[in-house]
């Protein structure tokens, strides 16, 4: 909300459930009609919002009435952009660049099935395979157990998301490591690791590019808060995207 406009913070002096008072929005430097009020933690209703319909005497009268009303002390905020666009912004923000990066992973001991090792699910490439084998288990080798790192011409990919090694093995088991995509969380509660600064850049370049912000924003200034807030996104974005370790290979997924 910050790249979008000015936000003032304040804290509830008294209020009811469509009105509040702050002696201190005398220095709101804008008129407040039209911007939209929050309510922020530990609030009761924390996330909901009004928008602002007649202001006076450092009192704001809201659009519609909240469920319950502002306590004395309560935390609020007054943004320029609608909360329900920023959240939407936000949201597809964290979608688009969700998957750009890459996670290096690595399984080990995976037993061997007829020359063939099977891959873990949600693996996109493997870029290291390690031959593990006790006894006899690589052919034309002592008794002693051998682990080493095959090299590329001594495996490849094969479809149904496995590896096919090419040298002759009769037991034995292997450690893989590759790469996957980090997904989305499919709980609420869960964590996503994404860089906050290239959400916030992503998200407000869409809505600057939308024209939201309030009818008061320049045009031409508005574009070039959208340009700087893309050119920043795509540099994040890049940074984000680790380069392909040596020797990967996608993997043949059905």
């Amino acid at each position: 909300a910050e790249r979008l406009g000015p936000i003032w913070r304040g804290r509830v002096e008294s209020g009811s459930e469509a009105l509040l008072v702050d002696t201190e929005l005398s220095g709101v430097t804008q008129d407040a009609v039209g911007l939209f009020l929050l309510r922020l933690p530990p609030d009761l209703e924390q996330g909901a919002w009004r928008r602002v319909s007649d202001y006076a005497y450092q009192t704001l009268h809201l659009d519609r009435p909240f469920a319950t009303p502002l306590a004395e002390g309560s935390p609020y905020a007054l943004l320029s952009t609608s909360p329900d666009q920023l959240l939407g912004a936000i949201t597809r923000a964290i979608r688009s660049v969700g998957h750009i990066g890459r996670i290096i992973v690595l399984a080990t001991d995976i037993p061997i099935e007829g020359g063939l090792v099977p891959i873990p699910r949600g693996w996109r490439a493997v870029h290291r395979v390690v031959l593990r084998t006790a006894g006899s288990g690589l052919t034309g080798t002592g008794t002693g157990e051998q682990v080493r790192d095959l090299r590329p011409s001594e495996w490849a990919m094969a479809p149904g998301g496995q590896v096919r090694l090419l040298v002759p093995v009769t037991e034995g088991t292997v450690d893989l490591e590759g790469h996957r995509l980090p997904g989305l969380p499919r709980r609420l509660d869960a964590w996503v690791d994404l860089d906050p600064v290239l959400v916030a850049a992503q998200a407000s370049s869409e809505l600057l590019l939308s024209r939201s912000g309030g009818p008061a924003v320049d045009p031409d200034e508005r574009l070039r808060r959208a340009g700087l807030a893309i050119q920043e996104a795509e540099q994040l974005r890049r940074s984000r995207v680790h380069r392909l370790p040596h020797n990967s290979r996608p993997v043949l997924w059905p």
